[in-house]
């Protein structure tokens, strides 16, 4: 009898969420393989990343108690298609239920662990540095709205956004209005033409950028409805200065992009964007961290404490390692914490353990370079009680 392949569940990095985490964390459930690997979108390292993601299904391949679970990774590594839209990152999850595919746009480190949980602090690093952000590039030339989660950014297709000025007043009825207000009737009946005094076409420029922003603003407008996501604004001092004293957008950051837009990707727009993005957490991370250090609660600092803390529910906030993992068992209640560097098969991390317990019991979590761990311990929780 043939078995049949396990279906796959396909997330980007902007899919996850802590609701999303705590569900592949779940409840024991047999066996669970966690594969991840730095992945390219372009250039000739594409041709080698389904070679070493086939390395690391050999990796697991003798720790896995049934074989054909692996028989859809082994089908994805021979896939070309998938590999032909590639990302930073990559991580696949898998167990009897199902394979569920994660693109990330960071890159991670190349590790495969087999155990009774999935292994998920990339994922955690992931979610936490998924600020997801929107530029709007101005000029009298070009207008773009460019879309920007983790690393990645795209050009957005925004339905009635011009592309610059003289396509947006390309049905002006500026000349008809003129006419119409500027004419005026001699006593005779004859119609007199009506001439503005110094300045006039200077105030007719302005009045059609002002037309050509507002236009510009309602395709946006419509685009954002209902969206919180912070908008920076790209382009000459002047042009974002009119745009912002008439547009209706909301959450439209305080800086801007400054100079003239239309020669930047926008993955560059991006980049020179996230540094007036502050991340979503980074309130709440502070919150924490003060809360830790001024032990107006009970902590633990250990990893070994955190997890037995976390899992009875008693963790409010917790700070772990991203770039250290802590190799040991963890069975209900129960840690044992092995001294070694290289996992041994069956061993998950008990820091990710600690994070993703404290999250299933509504608490928060900041993933975070060891060197910035508060405290001199291998982790830092405030408990509840």
């Amino acid at each position: 009898m043939t078995r049949s392949a396990s279906p796959i569940r396909s997330l980007s990095d902007q899919d996850l969420s802590v609701d999303e985490i705590v569900g592949l964390a779940g409840a024991d459930a047999g066996q669970r393989t966690s594969l991840y690997l730095p992945t390219h979108a372009a250039g000739k390292d594409v041709t080698q990343d389904p070679i070493r993601f086939r390395g690391l299904i050999r990796r697991v391949s003798e720790e896995v108690e049934d074989p054909a679970v692996l028989d859809t990774v082994r089908a994805l590594a021979d896939d070309s298609e998938f590999w032909a839209h590639g990302s930073a990152g990559l991580g696949v999850l898998v167990d009897g239920g199902g394979t569920t595919v994660v693109r990330l746009s960071d890159a991670v480190d190349e590790l495969a662990v087999v155990s009774d949980r999935f292994h998920l602090k990339p994922l955690l690093v992931a979610l936490a540095n998924a600020t997801r952000f929107e530029v709007l590039a101005l000029s009298q030339h070009a207008v773009r709205l460019v879309g920007a989660s983790g690393s990645a950014a795209v050009e957005l297709d925004v339905p009635d956004l011009p592309s610059g000025m003289p396509e947006a007043l390309q049905w002006d009825d500026r000349e008809r209005q003129l006419q119409s207000h500027s004419a005026g009737r001699t006593v005779g009946g004859q119609v007199a033409a009506g001439f503005h005094g110094q300045g006039g076409r200077a105030d007719s420029r302005d009045a059609d950028i002002q037309r050509f922003l507002q236009m510009v603003d309602r395709a946006v407008v419509d685009h954002r409805r209902g969206s919180a996501l912070p908008l920076v604004l790209a382009g000459v001092d002047e042009l974002v200065a009119a745009y912002r004293g008439l547009t209706r957008c909301q959450h439209v950051l305080d800086g801007h992009i400054p100079g003239n837009p239309e020669q930047l990707r926008a993955d560059e727009l991006a980049d020179r964007a996230r540094p007036l993005v502050h991340p979503p957490t980074s309130d709440a991370e502070q919150r924490a961290r003060e809360s830790y250090l001024a032990r107006a609660a009970a902590t633990v600092d250990t990893v070994e404490q955190a997890v037995i803390a976390a899992a009875a529910g008693q963790v409010a906030s917790i700070f772990v390692p991203a770039d250290q993992a802590y190799w040991g068992r963890y069975r209900a209640g129960h840690v044992v914490l092995v001294e070694h560097d290289v996992r041994e098969p069956g061993d998950h991390d008990l820091a990710d353990v600690a994070a993703t317990e404290t999250l299933r019991h509504g608490g928060e979590v900041f993933v975070v370079p060891a060197c910035d761990l508060p405290g001199a311990g291998t982790a830092a929780a405030t408990l509840r009680y």
